[in-house]
C-alpha cells in the first residue's frame, strides 16, 4: 500500500494536489490484511484521512471479490462515478466495477403487466405519466426508474410496477428470465469489484431464503456509513406489520384474481374480514405513526390472532385456487 498511497507513490506521482497520510496508509494496511486473510476490522477515521481510498484500493489489490456497501446514494455516486475513475486512471491494473441499486429502482415485468391489465390510478395526472412508462418499456434496457427523467418522485403508480421484496417470485416469476434484476447481476458477475448500499445489500440476503439473490456472490463486505446498519437490518429482518401492507395485500388478491376470470364469496368474505380485524388493530394505535411491540394488550394479542388465522385460511383458498 506504501507504494500506492505513499510519499513518491502511484498517486502522489498522477495527482497533482496528492497530499501524503500517514493514516491513509496505515489503514488501507490493515484492510488489505483483513481483506487477504480474513476476519473483522472496525475503522473509525476521522475527516482527511482518506478512507474511501484506503479501502477501495485494498479491496482492488486483494485478489477477492469484494462488496462496498454504503448508507447513502451520494456517497455510492462518488465512488462509482468519481473515485472509480480516478483509480482507473492511476492504477497498473486493470478491473472491473458494477454498480447495483436497490431493487425499488427497476421494473418488474410481472407487476407491470398485471396492472396495465387493470390499472388503478390515484389521480388522473398519473395517466398521462403511464403513458409514458409504457412507451418507455418497449425500449428500455436496464428497467431503471433514472431513465425516467421526466416523471416525478411521488409518482404513485410506480410503486405497483417496480421491484419489490414482498412481491418478488425469485426462481418461480414467469419473467425471471428477463428480469431487470437478473440482468444487473449478471452484469456484475464478471465485476472485482461491486458498489451497493445496505438496503440492497439486506434485501438481497433477505431473498436469499426463497432461493433468489440479486448481488453475486461475493468474498468480502466493506461496510462504509456504517452507522446506520441497525436500522437497515431492522427494516429487512425484523417482523412488522401496517395497515398499508394488509390493504395492499387484499387489493392485490382481489386484482389477480379477476384478471384470471374467476370469482368467489369466500375469498371475497376472508379478506373482507381479515380488512375488518385489520382496520380494529389499527385504530388502536392511530395516535402513533409507529409503535414497538413489546408486551402485548390481550386486546392486540387476539386481534393478531384472527388476522393470522384469517390469512393461513387465505392462503388455503388461494392454493386450492
Amino acid at each position: 500500500m506504501e507504494e500506492i498511497l505513499g510519499e513518491g507513490g502511484v498517486l502522489a506521482k498522477g495527482l497533482q494536489d496528492y497530499e501524503y497520510r500517514p493514516q491513509q496508509v496505515e489503514m488501507a494496511e490493515a484492510v488489505y490484511r483483513v481483506l487477504r486473510e480474513g476476519g473483522n476490522l472496525i475503522v473509525e477515521a476521522g475527516p482527511g484521512t482518506g478512507k474511501t481510498f484506503a479501502y477501495l484500493i485494498p479491496a482492488l489489490y486483494s485478489g477477492r471479490r469484494v462488496v462496498v456497501s454504503t448508507g447513502t446514494k451520494n456517497l455510492q455516486e462518488q465512488i462509482f462515478f468519481k473515485d472509480i475513475p480516478i483509480l482507473k486512471g492511476l492504477l497498473p491494473i486493470k478491473f472491473k466495477v458494477a454498480y447495483m441499486k436497490g431493487r425499488e429502482n427497476y421494473l418488474c415485468w410481472r407487476r407491470f403487466k398485471i396492472f396495465d391489465r387493470q390499472p388503478l390510478f390515484r389521480g388522473m395526472e398519473e395517466v398521462s405519466l403511464f403513458k409514458e412508462v409504457k412507451e418507455w418499456v418497449l425500449q428500455t434496457q436496464t428497467g431503471d426508474r433514472s431513465e425516467l427523467g421526466g416523471i416525478p418522485e411521488d409518482f404513485s403508480t410506480w410503486g405497483e410496477i417496480c421491484c419489490s421484496r414482498d412481491h418478488c417470485l425469485g426462481l418461480g416469476c414467469p419473467d425471471y428470465k428477463r428480469c431487470f434484476l437478473v440482468r444487473m447481476r449478471q452484469e456484475a458477475a464478471e465485476a472485482h469489484l461491486i458498489v451497493v448500499n445496505h438496503h440492497l445489500f439486506f434485501a438481497d440476503l433477505a431473498v436469499r431464503d426463497i432461493g433468489a439473490e440479486v448481488i453475486p456472490r461475493y468474498k468480502r463486505v466493506v461496510f462504509d456509513e456504517a452507522h446506520q446498519l441497525e436500522e437497515v437490518i431492522t427494516n429487512y429482518f425484523g417482523l412488522s406489520v401496517s395497515n398499508y401492507r394488509v390493504e395492499e395485500l387484499a387489493r392485490d388478491v382481489r386484482r389477480e384474481w379477476a384478471t384470471s376470470g374467476r370469482s368467489s364469496a369466500k375469498l371475497q368474505g376472508l379478506l373482507d374480514n381479515i380488512l375488518e380485524k385489520a382496520a380494529d388493530l389499527f385504530y388502536l394505535f392511530q395516535a402513533q405513526e409507529r409503535y414497538r411491540l413489546q408486551e402485548l394488550d390481550p386486546i392486540v394479542t387476539s386481534l393478531l390472532s384472527d388476522i393470522k388465522k384469517g390469512l393461513n385460511s387465505l392462503r388455503e383458498v388461494l392454493r386450492r385456487g
